[in-house]
């Protein structure tokens, strides 16, 4: 959305966008587009502040935090070291929803609070599958290229049998992923459905 002034002064009148059944992931972000598109000069702090009240009027400012520490994290992220970032946006989230959960006072910022639970949880077991995918990775480079790393039978035994183990735990967590997918699909915090066909069952 920082774009759309520019794509205005350039000459751009329409713009194609696809959303998709996932509020609490894309959530904020398609609703300061749904704004921006009507005037690309609406002050994106004040549409975060907008949706907050709107999403959790006893606590705002929780979700306003929320969704800053989202655009500060992920603007600045390095796509090739995408974890560490991914492990402070958890850390400060769940904190965040830890202090919201004492504010709510109405059934439906009950149900909102729960449903943005539920998509910070399927992020934990993302992050966790990618940790042990980058386990995985590193131990089968490390058996390709034995003879250039000059190892020992021994050693290249040894990382085969470590190998063996991090496949388990890979099983485990797409195990994981794939049955908590299922089980949160139908309250459409994020793309479960699309995550657990195209993503994760053609890899049990």
């Amino acid at each position: 959305v920082n774009r759309y002034p520019d794509w205005k002064e350039q000459g751009i009148r329409m713009l194609a966008n696809q959303t998709e059944m996932a509020w609490a992931k894309v959530g904020f972000s398609r609703y300061a587009q749904a704004k921006m598109l009507w005037n690309v000069r609406t002050d994106l702090r004040a549409l975060q502040w907008d949706f907050a009240q709107k999403m959790f009027p006893s606590d705002p400012e929780s979700l306003y935090n929320y969704t800053s520490l989202g655009i500060e994290l992920f603007t600045q992220i390095d796509w090739n070291k995408p974890e560490p970032t991914v492990r402070e946006f958890l850390r400060q989230s769940y904190r965040i929803f830890d202090h919201l959960r004492t504010k709510l006072k109405t059934p439906a910022e009950q149900r909102r609070w729960e449903w943005y639970v539920l998509y910070l949880h399927e992020q934990l077991l993302e992050h966790q599958e990618r940790l042990v995918a980058a386990k995985r990775d590193a131990l089968t480079h490390r058996i390709r290229f034995a003879q250039n790393l000059r190892l020992t039978d021994q050693q290249v035994a040894e990382a085969k049998r470590e190998l063996a183990q991090v496949d388990q735990q890979m099983l485990n967590c797409i195990h994981a992923l794939v049955s908590y997918n299922k089980a949160i699909n139908r309250f459409n915090v994020l793309d479960a459905y699309d995550l657990v066909c195209n993503i994760y069952a053609n890899r049990l």
